[in-house]
């Protein structure tokens, strides 16, 4: 998934994820790291620590359907986007997680904050 696929599944600017990503974007806010858990399907302290269970490939494609259809669009353009972007005809499986997402500065394991 692109950052600005990921933005618009959790309702951020366009670029924010790219700018939390490349540490440009210090301390986002909490409700910020609980919109992107939500939208990858794992829980904040997957995302921001690795701590418990890595998301399955389901619970990530049941959260974007579900964060496709909050943002207003039908649950599987995700995967549509991804084809139209990379010209294939069939979307791939999603991926097993590799680890979790570090987000630099100003959030300690629990996501409450520094």
């Amino acid at each position: 998934m692109s950052c600005s696929q990921l933005d618009r599944l959790t309702g951020l600017h366009r670029g924010h994820i790219w700018q939390i990503e490349q540490g440009a974007a210090e301390n986002p806010k909490r409700a910020t790291v609980v919109q992107i858990a939500e939208a990858c399907g794992c829980t904040v302290g997957w995302l921001l620590a690795g701590e418990g269970a890595p998301p399955t490939p389901e619970a990530v494609r049941a959260a974007v359907d579900a964060a496709r259809v909050r943002q207003g669009g039908d649950p599987s353009p995700v995967a549509s986007d991804f084809t139209r972007e990379v010209g294939h005809d069939t979307a791939p499986d999603v991926a097993e997680p590799s680890g979790p997402v570090v987000v630099r500065d100003g959030f300690d394991q629990t996501g409450t904050g520094a």
